[in-house]
């Protein structure tokens, strides 16, 4: 007997069950078919068909993405280079050893775009650096790259007028969840309400609509007051008061506008350990974060009990992150 997906049970649950399944959650199936990936490499044939379930809690404003594809992805090996170039790394030729998107290619100097082969949302693509490696990388290339992302946003809000959310992430090295170390960003469309975004868009209403005032700025002039903060023409960048990990930062404003000093402020943390990171930019609100996930000789995880139920547990204060950014 075929194993039954968690939406096909959902659907088979008796009524009065169902009804009480959806007073809590709602779920959505989406099957996305990836084309040429096949074609591409004979092993990807299991990427061909794959079904994405998003399980959201509306009473706790958790939204849970399952995709049993990404346990089949390219899982890193201890097989770098002296370069610190991985022998695998299909994106030194992501024309032939990658497979396309929805729009196909999109190309500049500094990246091309590929599909990305197990999703993370309805639309998901890479942003894929045409250097190997981070230390390669200037702010040219990481200007270039998100420029390449905003016009893929751009397109695919054109060819598919749903799309509600629209995210942008760099998991950087393995700690921070990487499965291939050549730098890539990764472009997220979904076309479902994410709940901690839309909880987090009301949240910001309902505080311009009581103090006249943005939220963001007036978080940016106390971080600013406290010496602790910076701004490049509407761009502004600040140390987290509450960060998810130590060195957390959060950073405001058109990320292109402000990609040159969000990128001096990267290699800054770069130079001080976080070697494993993750930058997450929400295009919605215009609104991002940079997580340091720690030094690449750390044998223990940094995320425990606590941090896993959203209690971060943090050892460094935002005046110590604002000394090695600024």
């Amino acid at each position: 007997m075929a194993k039954q997906d968690f939406f096909s049970l959902v659907q088979k649950l008796p009524q009065q069950t169902k009804k009480l399944f959806e007073r809590i959650f709602s779920i959505d199936k989406v099957n996305i078919v990836i084309d040429d990936a096949a074609q591409i490499n004979p092993a990807f044939k299991i990427f061909s068909k794959q079904t994405i379930t998003i399980v959201q809690d509306k009473i706790l404003n958790q939204t849970t993405i399952f995709n049993p594809h990404r346990r089949k992805r390219h899982q890193p090996q201890n097989t770098q280079t002296t370069n610190n170039q991985e022998e695998y790394d299909p994106f030194c030729q992501p024309k032939k050893l990658t497979p396309k998107d929805e729009l196909g290619r999109l190309e500049n100097q500094y990246a091309i775009t590929a599909g990305n082969l197990s999703k993370m949302a309805p639309l998901h693509s890479l942003i894929i650096f045409k250097k190997h490696n981070f230390n390669e990388l200037n702010n040219s290339y990481f200007q270039g790259a998100l420029q390449l992302a905003n016009i893929w946003f751009q397109k695919m809000s054109f060819l598919n007028k749903k799309i509600k959310h629209k995210i942008l992430i760099w998991n950087y090295n393995y700690r921070a969840g990487a499965s291939v170390l050549h730098p890539h960003l990764q472009v997220l469309a979904y076309t479902q309400n994410i709940l901690k975004i839309t909880k987090l868009q009301k949240n910001l209403n309902q505080y311009t609509e009581k103090f006249k005032s943005s939220y963001f700025y007036d978080y940016f002039s106390i971080a600013q007051k406290l010496k602790l903060a910076k701004k490049t023409n509407n761009f502004m960048i600040w140390p987290s008061f509450t960060p998810i990990k130590d060195k957390g930062i959060n950073f405001y404003g058109d990320i292109v506008e402000g990609s040159k000093i969000l990128w001096l402020t990267i290699k800054k943390l770069a130079q001080k350990g976080a070697a494993h990171f993750n930058l997450i930019y929400v295009y919605d609100l215009q609104f991002g974060i940079i997580v340091d996930r720690g030094e690449t000789q750390k044998k223990n995880s940094d995320i425990g009990s606590l941090e896993l139920y959203n209690l971060p547990i943090v050892s460094q204060e935002p005046q110590d992150t604002a000394k090695i950014i600024f």
